[in-house]
C-alpha cells in the first residue's frame, strides 16, 4: 500500500510505503523470532533500522538489514561491524581515533597484527 505515492515499492508481506517531507510510522513484530525494521532509501543508497529477534537495535545497509553496520544491545554495548559487541564499544576493522588536547582516559587495544 502506498501513501503519498502512486507507485509503492517492495513486494514484502507487510509494507507501507510513505512518501513525503517527514514520514513516520511504527513497526511492531508479533513473532518472537521476527524483526521489526524500517527501510530508508535515497536514489543512491538504502539503509535499514530495526530491532532483531534478540532485541538488538541494528543499523545496516540494504533492504531488511542485509549488511549490519552498527548494533546496540540492551546492556548498552555498541558494536561497529560487530553483531555481538562484548564491550561498551566493540569495533571490528581498522579504527582511527583523533583527539585534541589532553586525554585523561585509558585506551585498551587488543588483537593481533
Amino acid at each position: 500500500m502506498g501513501i503519498g505515492t502512486t507507485g509503492p515499492t517492495y513486494a514484502y508481506d507487510k509494507v507501507l510505503h510513505l512518501y513525503g517531507v517527514n514520514p513516520a510510522f511504527k513497526a511492531e513484530t508479533s513473532d518472537l523470532t521476527g524483526w521489526a525494521y524500517s527501510i530508508y532509501k535515497t536514489p543512491t543508497q538504502t539503509w535499514s533500522l530495526g530491532v532483531n529477534d534478540v532485541d538488538k537495535l541494528t543499523i545496516g545497509t540494504g533492504d531488511g538489514l542485509a549488511s549490519q553496520k552498527v548494533t546496540i544491545q540492551t546492556d548498552g554495548n555498541v558494536g561497529i561491524n560487530s553483531t555481538s559487541p562484548g564491550a561498551k564499544l566493540d569495533v571490528v576493522g581498522t579504527t582511527q581515533i583523533t583527539a585534541a588536547g589532553t586525554t585523561y582516559a585509558s585506551l585498551l587495544l587488543t588483537g593481533t597484527q
